[in-house]
């Protein structure tokens, strides 16, 4: 499109992840990286999914999923 692409509202469903950011804009034709730390407690499977809106018309909500493994030390 020709306008900003705005990010707003994530969320991540478990603690054992955190997001850098809760919400952004993209111009067009950019690209922006989201950094998402994984410190899991013990060794085991952890999943959950990002959630977001933006404010585009056709698309205003959206998720990624994530799974990571703990593993022990």
């Amino acid at each position: 499109g020709d306008r900003p692409l705005v990010i707003r509202n994530l969320q991540v469903g478990n603690t054992a992840y955190r997001l850098s950011d809760t919400g952004f804009r993209i111009p067009p034709g950019e690209t922006r990286l989201l950094r998402i730390t994984f410190a899991p407690s013990f060794a085991q499977t952890y999943s959950t999914q990002v959630s977001f809106e933006t404010n585009d018309s056709q698309q205003p909500t959206g998720s990624i999923f994530l799974t990571g493994r703990g593993v022990s030390r």
